[in-house]
């Protein structure tokens, strides 16, 4: 039996040798337990463990992981497009493409956007009613995976406020109407 007063043999019984013991047991377990843990994958911890799926985190905040898509210079509705697409816009409408990576762009839209859900159609992916992060408006962005090119589109899909304090006539004017359903200008629509 071994009891704080008696030492075990072979063990000397100042105290500064009894910790010398301590620390050299104790140096040996850490040494041993360190080295078996970087040898098998599965004693690693799950941050550190690489996934052929998942890409690499940036090292800081301020840095892009590697084979991120760069921001553009050319903006429609406060969306700033990657390098690399060429952007064409409509007042409603802007349509992006170029030959960049389907997953990159489509990283790079989710981390720009706030979107409720996704839904996936074929070779399209579509951010309904979703709101580009520091503008206000509701708007649908369509990614479209293509062979070589890849495709970007962001629709308006924000209603213009009511006018309020116009009379029945004016309100079917605005429309190009007169109050009875008939055209104002018939000639206009040819």
């Amino acid at each position: 039996m071994f009891n704080a007063t008696s030492t075990p043999r072979g063990v000397p019984a100042t105290s500064s040798a009894r910790r010398a013991v301590v620390r050299a047991c104790l140096l040996l377990v850490t040494v041993v337990s360190g080295g078996c843990s970087k040898s098998h994958p599965e004693h690693q911890p799950e941050a550190t463990k690489a996934s052929p799926r998942t890409a690499p985190r940036a090292l800081s905040p301020d840095r892009l992981p590697p084979d991120a898509l760069l921001e553009g210079e050319q903006e429609a509705f406060g969306f700033r497009f990657p390098q690399g697409m060429t952007v064409s816009k409509l007042r409603k409408q802007a349509r992006a493409e170029g030959e960049v990576n389907f997953d990159q762009l489509v990283d790079y839209v989710k981390a720009r956007i706030s979107a409720r859900h996704a839904e996936m159609f074929g070779p399209r992916l579509v951010f309904p009613h979703a709101a580009i992060l520091g503008h206000s408006g509701d708007f649908t962005l369509t990614l479209i995976e293509g062979k070589r090119e890849q495709v970007l589109l962001i629709e308006d899909e924000s209603r213009s406020p009511a006018t309020v304090g116009l009379s029945e006539a004016e309100r079917w004017k605005r429309v190009g109407l007169k109050p009875n359903g008939e055209l104002i200008d018939p000639k206009g629509m040819e």
